[in-house]
């Protein structure tokens, strides 16, 4: 118990500096905010974060009678890439790069054509083609 009591003492004389002045209250609230982090269980291991912003999301755009569809507009619906476009090349081809892993929402769309929304999760580089379908 008196050890106790002497650590909490010399915890206190330790922190007493920090804690005058309003920088020292930002000091004092940032160390303390941390604490609970810094004592989870000794059990836990935390793996390497992933690399964000190295994938690709490549395909071909084509009717539903399977011809390519170039000029087709596509975008990303959601996540950090949200609102990127690509255009569908002569070949009805299609190209997004420096995407992040997770699911995606892509909108394709193409005068002439319904317009589509698909959902695609990328874990690595992904190959995707769309179908657009015409009135």
């Amino acid at each position: 118990m008196l050890a106790r009591s002497f650590q909490t003492i010399s915890n206190e004389r330790a922190l007493s500096g920090i804690r005058r002045g309003p920088l020292g209250r930002l000091a004092l609230a940032l160390i303390l905010s941390l604490l609970p982090n810094a004592c989870k269980d000794a059990d836990t291991v935390v793996g390497p974060t992933p690399v964000v912003g190295t994938l690709r999301l490549n395909g071909v755009v084509r009717s539903w009678e399977g011809q390519v569809i170039a000029g087709a507009g596509l975008t990303i619906l959601d996540g950090p890439q949200r609102g990127t476009h690509a255009l569908s090349d002569q070949s009805g081809g299609y190209v997004f790069e420096g995407l992040s892993a997770g699911t995606i929402g892509v909108r394709v769309f193409r005068l002439g054509f319904f317009t589509l929304e698909k959902s695609v999760h990328l874990v690595s580089d992904t190959e995707f083609d769309f179908e657009l379908s015409s009135p």
